[in-house]
C-alpha cells in the first residue's frame, strides 16, 4: 500500500498534468475567421450587406461596439445601363443613383452604387437616403426585401490585392469581392441594382483598438 505521503505526492501530480491537457469543453471560444471565402459565404446567406458588415466591422475591430456603418456620398454619376434590363419606373418617376462609400469609422470597406425606385419606398425612406448618412440596406430594411445576385461573386486574386492599407482619404482601389444583385420586395418587385466592391481592410488581421477595454466600448 502507499504511503499517505506517496499517495497524496502521486494525487498532486495527476491533478497537474489534468490541467495541461488541452480543453474540451466545447462552448470554448473560437476566433472567427475574416476570409475571402467567410465573407462570401455570409454576403450570400444575408439579405442585407449592411447587417454582415455592422458585424465583421466590429469582429474585426475596426469601429467601436456603439458605432454603426455609414454611407459617404459620392457623385452618384449616370445610371448604369444594366439597369434599364431590371428596374421598370413608371411613367412619370425616374430612376435614382446612389454613390457611396461604406465607412466603418475612418475605413472604406465597400463601395457600392445603387440604382432604385422611389416610388417603390416610403417618403421617409426616400427623405432618410437624401438627408442622413445610414446605408441603404438599412433604411430599406421594412420592406423585409430579399436579394437575388445577378451572376456569380467575382473574387480578386490575392497577388492583384495592393499592399498599402486603406485610408479614408486615399482612392479606395483595393477590392477583394465584386457583387451585383438586385433587391426585390417581398413580393418579388424589383426596386434596387447593387454594384457592390469590398475592400482589402476586411481582411486583415483583426485590429485591437476597439476590441478591449471598457474605456473604448463607449466611442462614437
Amino acid at each position: 500500500m502507499l504511503s499517505h505521503s506517496r499517495f497524496m505526492a502521486v494525487l498532486a501530480a495527476s491533478l497537474l498534468l489534468a490541467g495541461c491537457q488541452p480543453s474540451s469543453d466545447k462552448t470554448a471560444s473560437v476566433t472567427p475567421a475574416y476570409t475571402l471565402d467567410q465573407l462570401t459565404a455570409d454576403l450570400a446567406a444575408e439579405p442585407s450587406a449592411t447587417k454582415v458588415l455592422q458585424r465583421w466591422c466590429i469582429g474585426r475591430g475596426l469601429m467601436p461596439l456603439a458605432s454603426h456603418v455609414t454611407a459617404q456620398k459620392q457623385p452618384a454619376g449616370k445610371v448604369p445601363s444594366e439597369t434599364l434590363d431590371y428596374l421598370h419606373p413608371s411613367a412619370g418617376y425616374d430612376i435614382v443613383v446612389r454613390h457611396v462609400h461604406l465607412m466603418c469609422g475612418p475605413h472604406v470597406v465597400s463601395i457600392a452604387t445603387l440604382a432604385y425606385l422611389p416610388e417603390k419606398l416610403t417618403p421617409d425612406m426616400n427623405r432618410q437616403l437624401l438627408l442622413t448618412d445610414q446605408p441603404f440596406g438599412k433604411i430599406v430594411l421594412p420592406l423585409h426585401f430579399e436579394r437575388r445576385r445577378l451572376a456569380g461573386d467575382s473574387k480578386i486574386p490575392q497577388s492583384k490585392m495592393g499592399e498599402t492599407p486603406i485610408e479614408a482619404d486615399s482612392p479606395p482601389k483595393q477590392a477583394i469581392l465584386i457583387n451585383r444583385a438586385l433587391l426585390t420586395t417581398h413580393g418579388g418587385q424589383p426596386f434596387a441594382y447593387v454594384e457592390e466592391q469590398y475592400q482589402r481592410v476586411l481582411l486583415n488581421d483583426p485590429l485591437q483598438s476597439f476590441s478591449h477595454g471598457t474605456g473604448d466600448r463607449t466611442q462614437n
